[in-house]
This record gives structure tokens, C-alpha cells and sequence, in this order.
């Protein structure tokens, strides 16, 4: 295709373990999505399924974006992201029945994904957050996640099937349970933030004013204490920035928040703030993440965020991960997604 040749299969010597081998042809770029470019690498690249899944071939292509089955039944998105010189693959898993799900731990994860040509189908990705690495048991075709009915609810969201009713993990029956009947006006959601300007975010017996360059506490008396204020944010700062979120720990020590800046993009950063005032922490400062949104509180020691670019092991991928607040620079990855949304059954 063009200027590479993508081979896929498995190596010889690992046949369990599905491979795709990305090889340049001819010098050049390569047209993208819209007026990106991706630039074909000069040296072979080898990626590998994470798990021993078997080998893979190609079952779908859609310009740049292609569908990997591997032998054992799992699906795969290999896909281009931003201004890349190899692919990203996304484990998609088995296909999993609502009526029929598999042995599921008593807390898990609900990421929605979207795949295929045009990124056309929508599915959720069931998975267990374990001590030490995260286990995909499957997905969902046709579900998605609905909007949140508050703020800070974002955790707390049923899953919305294709007939547009609402459904819960009942992990002892292995099924899914519809809790309310379809309704045509439901939507699969996207993650959205406030327009410029200020935002109020509730906290534990008080709220939050968000402003550019400002956050402020503010007593239910109206008393106002300013927790943050970026002495560095000038007329046009306040223009070119806003907090995406402000989001109070459960027990109300530690905001989490999102801060989002406009200029050549958007690039999104997040820090852990003492909720009283003091000075912010960036999280994984040190990673080389082009954006980190905060989602969440998953508990009282560990927020949940979205990461967009990744670099590990050559290959960027965007993650969904935990971050506990006194090691802000390391992650938990909970799930390899193309999105910035999650919900939690068990919770």
C-alpha cells in the first residue's frame, strides 16, 4: 500500500503470538486521515499481539486502518494515530455474548471503543484490574456508554445497548441485566467539556470556581479562599486555556484537574492539587504523552485518566490508567483504548 507493505501472520519461532511486520517499500510520505501524513519508517518494525492469541491475518482494510483476527478468535485494531511512523494496535478480544458472559471478577472495567472502516462500529471492552496487569476477558458489539447524569458521575454509568435501554454487569448471574426499557433519545456519549470561561464543581461541603489560571474555593456561606492561581497566566492565557475538570477525592484532600490549553491544538495536562491550596502537581510529567485528561476517582488513593500518545516499546497507544497521588509520575495501565471514557461495574 503506497509506500510500505504490512505482513502479518506469526514468527517461527513464537507461532502463538501474532505479529505484524511493517516494512518500507519506497522513500516518501504517506496521506492520512484529512491532511495528516504518516511517514514510513526507513527500518522493518515488528509489533506483537500482547497476548498468545495465535497467528493473525488481515479481515478488513479501510485506507490506513486495518482489522487483524487472530486464530484463537480475537480481533484487532491496527491504526495510525496522529503524525506516526508505525501503527498501534488495540486488542479488541473475543466477542462476547450479553446473555452469556464469562467468569468476571467482583470489580472491573467498561471501556467503549470504536473500530472498523471509519470507525463506524461501536463496542465496550469488558475488563478486571488485577494486582499487576490488566486481563481483557472481551467486548460487547453494539454497547456503548450513555452521558452521565451529573459531573462527577462519570464512574457510576450503566451500559447502553443497541436498543437504546440501559444495562448493568451482574457478575453471579454472568449476564447482562437491563435496568430501564429502551429509549429512543439515548445516545452513545462522548466525552465533552464546559465551554471557556469559569465552571462551578462540587466538593465536600463546598465547590469549586474554575476559572482560567484560577481555582477557588467557595464556602456555602460564600466565603471564597483561592486554592490555585497561576501568576504566569496573562489576558491571553485566559483566552488560550480552561480546567476541564475539578474533581475532589473521596475524602476531600486532593482535587484532580484537568486543564486544557488552545493554541496550534489543544493539549490537554492534569494535576493533583492539595484541595485546600497549595502548589500543583503534574502527572506523569516525565512520560512522553503528548495529552493526559483526568477521568475520575477510582478510590481514595488512585485517579483514573486518559493518556494520547504513549511512547512504549516503539509504539504509541493511547491509555486509559491509574495514578495514585503520592507517585504521580508512574501508571497502572487499565486498558490500551482509542477513547477517553470508562465506567467501573462493582463499584
Amino acid at each position: 500500500m503506497g509506500g510500505f507493505r504490512l505482513r502479518v501472520g506469526a514468527t517461527a519461532d513464537e507461532p502463538r503470538w501474532g505479529a505484524v511486520l511493517f516494512e518500507q517499500i519506497d522513500q516518501g510520505q504517506l496521506p492520512g486521515h484529512g491532511a495528516k501524513l504518516v511517514t514510513v519508517p526507513e527500518a522493518p518494525v515488528l509489533l506483537t499481539a500482547p497476548q498468545p492469541t495465535g497467528p493473525l491475518r488481515i479481515v478488513q482494510t479501510e485506507g490506513h486502518e486495518f482489522l487483524l483476527r487472530s486464530s484463537g478468535g480475537w480481533l484487532y485494531s491496527l491504526e495510525f494515530e496522529s503524525n506516526l511512523t508505525v501503527p498501534t494496535m488495540y486488542p479488541l478480544g473475543r466477542r462476547l455474548d450479553p446473555r452469556r458472559l464469562p467468569a468476571l471478577p467482583r470489580r472491573g472495567f467498561v471501556v467503549p471503543v470504536t473500530y472498523g472502516r471509519r470507525h463506524s462500529r461501536r463496542a465496550v471492552l469488558l475488563v478486571a484490574f488485577p494486582a499487576y496487569s490488566p486481563t481483557l476477558y472481551g467486548r460487547l458489539d453494539g454497547f456503548a456508554l450513555p452521558r452521565p447524569k451529573t459531573k462527577t458521575g462519570l464512574l457510576d454509568r450503566p451500559l447502553l445497548g443497541p436498543d437504546r435501554a440501559l444495562y448493568r454487569v451482574d457478575v453471579r448471574a454472568r449476564r447482562l441485566v437491563r435496568v430501564s426499557p429502551p429509549d429512543p433519545e439515548r445516545r452513545p456519549w462522548q466525552p465533552s467539556y464546559p465551554e471557556r470561561g469559569c465552571a462551578s464543581w462540587p466538593g465536600r461541603g463546598s465547590r469549586y470556581e474554575a476559572c482560567p489560571g484560577s481555582i477557588t474555593r467557595v464556602a456555602p456561606d460564600g466565603e471564597r479562599r483561592p486554592v490555585f492561581t497561576d501568576p504566569r497566566c496573562d489576558a491571553l492565557c485566559r483566552t488560550q486555556s480552561e480546567w476541564q475538570v475539578v474533581l475532589p477525592s473521596p475524602d476531600g484532600r486532593t482535587l484532580l484537574a484537568g486543564e486544557a490549553t488552545f493554541g496550534c491544538g489543544e493539549l490537554s495536562t492534569a494535576y493533583f492539587l492539595p484541595a485546600m491550596g497549595g502548589e500543583r502537581t503534574e502527572l506523569m510529567r516525565t512520560a512522553d504523552v503528548e495529552s493526559v485528561v483526568p477521568i475520575g476517582w477510582l478510590n481514595g488513593h488512585d485517579a483514573l485518566v486518559a493518556t494520547d500518545g504513549l511512547a512504549d516499546c516503539d509504539a504509541n497507544q493511547s491509555t486509559i490508567s491509574s495514578i495514585d497521588p503520592r507517585y504521580p509520575d508512574d501508571r497502572t495501565v487499565v486498558a490500551n483504548a482509542n477513547g477517553h471514557d470508562v465506567t467501573v461495574w462493582g463499584r
